[in-house]
C-alpha cells in the first residue's frame, strides 16, 4: 500500500526534524548568554519589521549567529511554515524556547519594550514612550508617517532636537525626551534611524521596511488643538 508506506515516511521525517529543531533550540538557548547580556536582544533580528511575522531570510540571520548553516534554518522554516505561507509567526516560533530558556524565556515577555539597566529609569523611559507613541498615532496613521512627521528636516534620522520639539507640543519634558532618545540611540551616533525608532511600537503598527519610509511623501498631518 503505497500510501500507508508514504504517510508512515512522512510521520518519520517529521519526527526527525522535531527532534533536530529540539536539539537546535538547546544548543541557541545554551549560547545566549555567551553571545548577549540581555535574551531579549538576540530575538530582535527575527522580527525587526514589528509585524509578528519572521521571513525566511529573518530566520537564515538569526541561526548564522549561532553558528548554524542556512540549511538548518530553512529546514526549521519549512517545519513551521506548513500552509507555504513564506513567513511563520513569531509567537509560534518563541514557544519553541519555553522549555529551553525557562525563567528567561518568561522575562523576554515580562521585559519593557525599550530595554534600560536602571528599573526606575526604564520605567520612566517606557511611559514616555507610550505617550509619545499615543500623541503621534493621533496625528499619523502608522509607524512611517510618525517616523516622517518627527524627522522634519527628512535626512532619514531623528534627532534629539526634533524629539524635543515634538515633546514640547504635547507637554512632554525636555529631560523625558532626552532620556528616551539616549534609550534608543544605543550606538550613541546622536540620531535615530528607523529600526530604533520602532522599539517605540513593540506591537506594531501596519510598519513597513526600513526602505519604505520614505518611498512616497505623506502631506504632513495637521497639528491637533
Amino acid at each position: 500500500m503505497p500510501g500507508a508506506v508514504s504517510k508512515e515516511w512522512n510521520k518519520h521525517v517529521d519526527f526527525e526534524l522535531r527532534n533536530e529543531l529540539r536539539r537546535i533550540m538547546q544548543d541557541v538557548g545554551d549560547k545566549l548568554h555567551l553571545k548577549f547580556k540581555h535574551v531579549r536582544d538576540a530575538f530582535r533580528p527575527l522580527n525587526l519589521q514589528r509585524h509578528g511575522k519572521i521571513t525566511r531570510e529573518e530566520m537564515w540571520n538569526f541561526f548564522r549567529g549561532f553558528g548554524h548553516p542556512q540549511e538548518v534554518a530553512d529546514r526549521i522554516f519549512d517545519l513551521l511554515d506548513r500552509e507555504g505561507k513564506g513567513e511563520i509567526e513569531y509567537s509560534v516560533f518563541m514557544t519553541h524556547f519555553e522549555s529551553v530558556l525557562g525563567r528567561d524565556f518568561r522575562n523576554i515577555s515580562e521585559e519593557p519594550p525599550i530595554h534600560v539597566d536602571d528599573p526606575i529609569a526604564s520605567k520612566e523611559v517606557n511611559e514616555t514612550a507610550d505617550m509619545l507613541k499615543r500623541r503621534l498615532l493621533t496625528r499619523s496613521r502608522n509607524m512611517q508617517e510618525a517616523f516622517r512627521y518627527l524627522d522634519s528636516d527628512h535626512d532619514g534620522q531623528v534627532s534629539k532636537a526634533e524629539l524635543r520639539s515634538f515633546g514640547k507640543k504635547v507637554g512632554v519634558s525636555s529631560e523625558s525626551c532626552d532620556q528616551l532618545f539616549h534609550a534608543l540611540d544605543v550606538e550613541g551616533v546622536g540620531s535615530v534611524n528607523f529600526l530604533q525608532f520602532t522599539q517605540i511600537f513593540p506591537e506594531g503598527k501596519n510598519v513597513g521596511t526600513p526602505r519604505s519610509v520614505y518611498a512616497r511623501p505623506v502631506p504632513q498631518p495637521p497639528e491637533l488643538l
